[in-house]
C-alpha cells in the first residue's frame, strides 16, 4: 500500500514518538510505501532511520501562530502529495481534521480515490480556557468527519472504541484497534541486564534496595503525588524501598518539594529526562514498574507505552485497576492490581510486590512472554496493516 500519515506534533522532541517511528519502520519492512508528515522543533531533526519515509514541515516558533503556521504548510503539502503521490490511504489525527476537511469533501463527491482514516490516540485533556474549548470543538468535528466522511477510524484500545461509538454514535464494527507497543530489540532484558544494569546500580549506590520505577511525564493527574505518600507510609517499616522517577514535567517542582517535606531523599531519586535509548538501562536496575494512574477517562481509554516497556524488560508492575491496565494484564501473575490511586492502596500493592521480590524475575518473564505475543511494534503494525487492507479491498470491490 501507498500510505501517507500525518502526525501533528514536534516528532523530534516528542516522548511518544516511537508510536509513529516504530510503526512506520515496521510497515516499511512489510513492503509498504510510507510517508510520515510531521513537525519539528530542533533545527536539524533526525530521521530516526526512516530516510525518505519521513518529511518534516516547518512552522513558526511564535506562540499562538505555530498551530496555524503548521497547518498552512500542511494544507499546501497535502495538495502536492495527493496529486503527485496518489496514496491509497491517508491517516490523520483529530487535531488536523480542519486542514483535511476540504480533501474529505472532494473524496466524498468522488474527486479523490484515496481512503481517509481518522486515527485517535487520545482524548482531549485540556481543563479550561480557550485551548480547552478549541480542542474540544476540533475533536467533536473530527468525530463528525469520521461518521460522515471518512472510510474508517482506528483507535488505541477497545474501551476507547466503546466510548467513541457510544458518545458519537459511530459503528464499532467499522473501527480498527491498534495499541501502543515497544521495540523488542531495544527493550531486551538479556542484552541490557548483562551490560549496563550492574554498573548503573553500583554508580547510584543502590545496593540491595527494592527499586520501583516510573518513567515519562510528570504531571498533576498521574497519581505521582499519591505514590510519594505511599512510599512515605511504607518507609516506617520498610526502609529499603527506593522509588526512581525518570523524566520531566510541570509537577517536578511539587514532587521535589514533597520528597523533601516527607524526608524521603534517601528513598526517592528524581532523574532528569534521558534519551529513549537509555530507558532500558534504568528499567533493568529496577525490580518493578508502577503505573499509579487515577480513573480519569483519558487514562482509562489509554494504552501507556511505559507499560509495554516494563513488560518487554521482564518487569512486574504495580498498576491501578483501570481498563487500560486490565485489558493488557488480565490473568498475568506479574501484575499487582490496586483498587485505586489512593496512597494506602498503592502502598498495599507495592508491599505485595516487595514481599514477593524473590520470585519477581519469574513473574516478570510471564510479562515478557505476553508482550512478545501481543504488544511488539511489529504486531501493532500488522494490526494496522490488516485494517487498512480491508478498507482498500472493500473500495476496489465496489
Amino acid at each position: 500500500m501507498n500510505i501517507v500519515w500525518i502526525a501533528d506534533k514536534h516528532l523530534d522532541v516528542s516522548v511518544d514518538r516511537a508510536t509513529w517511528t516504530e510503526t512506520v519502520r515496521n510497515l516499511v519492512r512489510r513492503g509498504h510505501r510510507i510517508l510520515l508528515v510531521t513537525g519539528h522543533k530542533t533545527k536539524n531533526p533526525p530521521d530516526f532511520g526512516l530516510s525518505k519515509s519521513i518529511r518534516y514541515l516547518s512552522s513558526s516558533e511564535r506562540k499562538g501562530i505555530a498551530f496555524f503556521s503548521f497547518h498552512f504548510h500542511l494544507f499546501a503539502e497535502l495538495v502536492y502529495i495527493l496529486i503527485s503521490r496518489k496514496p491509497d490511504v491517508l491517516i490523520f489525527h483529530p487535531f488536523t481534521c480542519l486542514t483535511v476537511l476540504p480533501f474529505l469533501v472532494f473524496h466524498k463527491i468522488g474527486l479523490l480515490g484515496t481512503r481517509f482514516v481518522l486515527d485517535v490516540r487520545t482524548l482531549p485533556v485540556e481543563f479550561r480556557g480557550a485551548n480547552a474549548v478549541f480542542s474540544g470543538w476540533l475533536f467533536d468535528l473530527s468525530m463528525k468527519c469520521s461518521r460522515y466522511l471518512c472510510d474508517g477510524t482506528t483507535v488505541i484500545t477497545s474501551f476507547m472504541q466503546k466510548v467513541l461509538s457510544h458518545r458519537y454514535r459511530l459503528t464499532a464494527q467499522r473501527m480498527g484497534i491498534w495499541t501502543s507497543g515497544a521495540s523488542e530489540e531495544l527493550f531486551s532484558p538479556n542484552r541490557t541486564n548483562r551490560i549496563s544494569a550492574p554498573r548503573l546500580r553500583k554508580f547510584l549506590r543502590i545496593g540491595n534496595q527494592f527499586v520501583l520505577i516510573y518513567h515519562g511525564v510528570f504531571s498533576m493527574n498521574r497519581g505521582l503525588q499519591e505514590t510519594l505518600k505511599a512510599i512515605s507510609l511504607l518507609n516506617k517499616k520498610h526502609r529499603d524501598i527506593l522509588l526512581l522517577l525518570v523524566g520531566q514535567g510541570a509537577a517536578k517542582p511539587l514532587l521535589a518539594a514533597m520528597t523533601e517535606k516527607m524526608d524521603l531523599q534517601d528513598h526517592v531519586r528524581m532523574i532528569g529526562p534521558v534519551p529513549l535509548e537509555e530507558i532500558p538501562g534504568w528499567i533493568a536496575i529496577s525490580d518493578a514498574g508502577v503505573l499509579p494512574f487515577p480513573p480519569l477517562l483519558w487514562w482509562r481509554v489509554s494504552s501507556p507505552i511505559k507499560l509495554m516497556e516494563y513488560m518487554a524488560m521482564g518487569k512486574p508492575v504495580v498498576v491501578t485497576d483501570i481498563e487500560a491496565h486490565r485489558d493488557v494484564l488480565e490473568g498475568c501473575r506479574g501484575a499487582f492490581f490496586v483498587p485505586s490511586h489512593r496512597p494506602e492502596h498503592l502502598a498495599g500493592g507495592i508491599l505485595e510486590a516487595y514481599c514477593r521480590r524473590r520470585i519477581l524475575p519469574r513473574l516478570g518473564r510471564e510479562c515478557r512472554e505476553r508482550f512478545q505475543d501481543r504488544y511488539t511494534w511489529s504486531m501493532q503494525a500488522l494490526r494496522l496493516e490488516t485494517y487498512l487492507n480491508s478498507l482498500v479491498c472493500r473500495a476496489q470491490s465496489r
